[in-house]
């Protein structure tokens, strides 16, 4: 029971660390956070906090343009929780930024199938089928990419309690839309 206490109080100064900008050390907690839960199951709250842990490390992969982690972890998140739209669109962020426009399309799809008023996924959805259709579709295939789904779409901007901007780069999410 410690152990389990321990291990949140990790998660849960990762991520105050994260929200303080102190990326390196709250990436250090996630991993040893992630790695503490491997093999444990059915503690249903502590999967909410790994599939978010592995969000939240997928955005700091992101930040620091380590792009194919930021999609390991996004789509180790998925796993975990395959209705979580907000890792679905960071997912398809990070492919519209590798030029993976097809990809991008289909986690933004998958993120607006499984939250229709997520605007920033719409936002980012329309900008990602005018580049397709401009014929700027590059990298559609993606040895990482195992898990999208055989319909078409999705699209760019990572979500992690970042507010976008026009004209700025895209935002990470780390929240679900409501």
């Amino acid at each position: 029971m410690a152990l389990e206490r321990s291990n949140m109080d990790t998660y849960y100064r990762a991520k105050e660390l994260y929200v303080q900008g102190n990326l390196t050390e709250s990436h250090k907690l996630l991993t040893n956070f992630i790695e503490s839960q491997r093999g444990i199951s059915g503690n249903a709250p502590a999967a909410a906090e790994l599939t978010d842990a592995f969000n939240t490390r997928g955005h700091i992969h992101y930040r620091w343009v380590d792009f194919d982690e930021a999609i390991l972890d996004y789509s180790e998140a998925i796993k975990l929780d395959p209705k979580f739209a907000v890792a679905y669109y960071n997912r398809g962020q990070v492919h519209y930024r590798l030029g993976h426009f097809k990809l991008a399309q289909v986690d933004l799809r998958q993120a607006l199938s499984l939250q229709p008023s997520f605007p920033d996924a719409q936002l980012h959805l329309n900008q990602v089928e005018k580049d397709l259709n401009d014929h700027h579709e590059f990298n559609t295939q993606d040895p990482l990419h195992n898990d999208v789904p055989s319909s078409e779409g999705s699209a760019p901007s990572l979500h992690n309690d970042v507010p976008s901007s026009e004209g700025s780069a895209p935002s990470l999410h780390n929240d679900v839309p409501s």
